[in-house]
């Protein structure tokens, strides 16, 4: 993995602990051939699985692969399935998470734009309320 992949999984781990949720970095996650993630975070709200990118550019992609691994993840430990996005220039230090089912998937996999982070998306704060159970919903 990119050094900078792996820098943005610390620093969403980072903020979840900060949040006050417990959370975990995968490492080698992927590399098993069984179903994984990246982060794994949860609290008293509920447990998440969450696959993390990193883009300087306006968009990032998720390989058919890591979303399918993720879905099985998710089923297996009854957990709900995000993929975050850091868009390293365009919103420095603001971490987007998508729910899996808002993903446009094609045949090779997801692609995640700030457009769409920014409309089916929300702070990976906001995440980690929901986690801790001081919300219910998210809006």
């Amino acid at each position: 993995m990119p050094r900078r992949g792996s820098q943005a999984e610390r620093d969403l781990v980072r903020l979840f602990w900060r949040q006050g949720i417990g959370a975990v970095r995968v490492a080698g996650s992927g590399s098993t051939g069984l179903p994984s993630a990246d982060v794994v975070a949860g609290g008293p709200g509920g447990l998440a699985v969450i696959e993390v990118k990193t883009t300087s550019s306006d968009r990032a992609y998720v390989p058919i692969g890591e979303i399918e691994s993720l879905e099985k993840l998710s089923r297996a430990l009854g957990a709900s399935a995000w993929v975050v996005v850091k868009f390293k220039k365009l919103k420095r230090g603001v971490f987007f998470a998508l729910p899996l089912e808002e993903l446009e998937v094609s045949g090779a996999g997801a692609q995640v734009t700030l457009e769409l982070a920014e409309r089916k998306g929300i702070r990976a704060e906001l995440l980690a309320q929901k986690l801790s159970g001081r919300i219910s919903e998210l809006e």
